[in-house]
């Protein structure tokens, strides 16, 4: 039996725009993935869809089915869970806990932990793919290398700068001021997008043919839908994130044709 160990949910979790948009037993999945017993601090770890079935109870058909709608936080591949960007949200400075990460991340093969790095999914700091000797990939990140720079500014890497002045007009919209019929606008109208990922730049890829022009409008139109929302109905509070937004087809195809 795998020794016990405690994982943390924040309890914010419940709240989170991607979890609130899964189905009751997409979640049940999710949750089940960061909180079962073979589970370890690299976010990568083995684990055969007929235990999965066995201990949430999930046929196997189902499993199918719901992982497609995980992918964009956790991906199943070749029987391994891999969490996205895990190490990364737990940077630490305790020496212990990274020579726990390292040990787990030497037990997978080299050159299959290369190929994930390399599809931008899952970050692996430069310290680890030093000692792992693995080619360190960069992620696409906010730039804060300059403290006089717009602190919505982004480092792309692709010269994209539709994608950069979406994002900064996105995250001018944390609040409303002044009367509206959604009161809870007042209190948070658009949540904040901390950085691109690769996520994003693939889900404007796919709006190549759209103007900017497009983009600003559908966003003014789904700004105006949040505004006018009954505080009454369950949905006042619902917002998308950003990759939600531009990535769903309720999202901004739907708004720009308002």
């Amino acid at each position: 039996m795998a020794n016990n160990k405690q994982r943390y949910i924040n309890t914010r979790f419940w709240n989170d725009s991607y979890i609130s948009e899964l189905d009751p037993i997409e979640k049940l999945l999710f949750i089940y993935f960061l909180t079962n017993e073979h589970t370890n601090i690299s976010g990568i770890y083995e684990l055969p869809q007929k235990i999965i079935g066995i201990e949430t109870g999930i046929d196997k058909s189902m499993i199918h089915k719901i992982l497609p709608r995980l992918k964009l936080k956790i991906r199943y591949i070749n029987g391994y869970v891999v969490i996205k960007n895990f190490i990364k949200h737990q940077e630490t400075p305790s020496e212990f806990v990274k020579k726990g990460i390292l040990n787990c991340l030497k037990e997978l093969d080299t050159k299959w932990l290369e190929n994930v790095v390399k599809q931008g999914f899952y970050i692996l700091p430069k310290e680890y793919s030093d000692t792992l000797c693995i080619p360190y990939i960069e992620s696409l990140s906010y730039s804060n290398s300059n403290s006089n720079s717009n602190s919505n500014s982004i480092s792309l890497g692709l010269g994209n700068s539709l994608i950069q002045e979406i994002f900064n007009l996105w995250n001018s919209y944390p609040t409303l001021n002044g009367n509206c019929k959604n009161i809870t606008a007042k209190k948070k109208l658009l949540p904040k997008c901390e950085k691109t990922t690769p996520d994003i730049v693939s889900a404007f890829g796919k709006l190549k043919d759209y103007k900017i022009e497009d983009m600003k409008l559908s966003l003014k139109n789904y700004i105006q839908d949040i505004i006018n929302r009954s505080p009454e109905n369950d949905y006042a509070k619902h917002r998308f994130s950003f990759y939600e937004f531009f990535k769903q087809a309720n999202g901004f195809k739907k708004y720009l044709n308002k």
